[in-house]
């Protein structure tokens, strides 16, 4: 929650206390994502979902994959969905958001 802009974490707060008085319960796992792990997780999605060119993805700075997984298409796309199985993303990632 330290994370949080001041303000947003204030109504955070707010309406997380609002939730657990009505007997519920929250489990934060993130509040911010680096630059990188949104470069993976978007470009996973975009392979693997969206049938996005591994040859095609864009490299980053700091990020040492090969998207194309030796060239074949299959692999590419096998290893792209075993990310979003370990980033347990259920649907597609932005490249920016409010999470980076």
């Amino acid at each position: 929650m330290d994370d949080l802009v001041s303000d947003f974490g204030d109504a955070v707060r707010v309406f997380l206390s609002q939730i657990s008085k009505a007997g519920a319960s929250v489990s934060i796992v993130d509040t911010y994502r680096t630059p990188q792990r949104a470069y993976v997780m978007h470009w996973s999605c975009m392979i693997d979902g969206s049938g996005q060119d591994p040859h095609a993805v864009p490299p980053m700075s700091g990020v040492n994959i090969d998207w194309t997984c030796g060239g074949s298409i299959v692999s590419a796309r096998d290893a792209a969905r075993q990310i979003m199985a370990g980033y347990q993303i259920q649907f597609h990632d932005a490249l920016e958001s409010r999470h980076t």
